[in-house]
């Protein structure tokens, strides 16, 4: 998915929508998700399941590094935590037949914060 806005008057609407045989995969023609919503379900993710974001193989300098990731993910506000996003998540893909959300994290990115 990629993102997307539109604008009506000064209101600006921002979306996700899908994109048109990105990666090799059939386009998912009238998918959208509001981009809020999908800032916010990623967002709970860091917050709630920080252990979900480690690799199996990490290690001891990427635990170390992951730890002060986590102590500074959680010194920042809503709107810092948003503006981070796009520097910590690799994809974002939804699958229309479970309507289901996947998100993947670049573990580097984090490790490097």
């Amino acid at each position: 998915m990629s993102p997307h806005q539109t604008r009506k008057g000064i209101i600006i609407d921002k979306h996700y929508r899908c994109r048109s045989y990105a990666g090799g995969h059939l386009p998912c023609k009238g998918v959208s998700l509001p981009a809020y919503e999908i800032e916010k379900a990623v967002v709970a993710v860091v917050k709630n399941h920080a252990h979900l974001l480690t690799p199996l193989d990490a290690s001891e300098e990427y635990l170390n590094r992951f730890e002060h990731f986590l102590i500074f993910w959680k010194s920042l506000d809503a709107i810092d935590r948003l503006r981070l996003l796009p520097e910590i998540v690799d994809s974002v893909e939804f699958d229309e037949k479970l309507s289901k959300l996947f998100v993947k994290f670049d573990a580097e990115a984090i490790s490097q914060i």
